[in-house]
């Protein structure tokens, strides 16, 4: 990550204790950091919104602040970025933005009917959730 042209990104897994309550400094002890287009692209092509070091799930906000990461650091900077093959290659051509935000919108507008009670199980929950993403991710191309 150092190597990085810009500050990675940071996710922070909202399980995690403080270290305060340890006797630290009150700063989350379980922040990860990435590089942002490299999550960002994880994201959107595979479609699962969730940490891939946790498997906690994104949520709304987190997909918000990567697209602000990414208008910030990435694509403003793209000129920077121009000769770096790397950068290129995965960025694609100059208009294809990735916008993390319209992915989470498109998958969340995807309805799943699942059986059962109004509750239903976990199992089925887990299932609509994997359809949705699937589905999102078809209709990306």
């Amino acid at each position: 990550l150092s190597s990085l042209p810009s500050p990675p990104f940071v996710l922070t897994d909202d399980r995690a204790v403080s270290t305060q309550s340890a006797g630290g400094s009150g700063k989350s002890c379980n922040d990860h950091h990435f590089d942002g287009l490299a999550l960002a692209t994880y994201i959107v092509s595979r479609g699962t919104f969730a940490s891939p070091l946790t498997r906690e799930p994104l949520n709304y906000d987190d997909c918000v602040r990567l697209d602000e990461y990414l208008d910030e650091h990435v694509y403003r900077g793209e000129q920077d970025h121009a000769r770096d093959e790397n950068f290129s290659a995965a960025l694609g051509r100059r208009d294809d933005k990735i916008c993390v935000k319209e992915a989470w919108l498109l998958r969340d507008s995807i309805k799943v009917k699942v059986g059962g009670g109004s509750d239903g199980d976990e199992g089925q929950r887990r299932r609509a959730e994997a359809l949705r993403n699937e589905a999102a991710a078809a209709l990306r191309g």
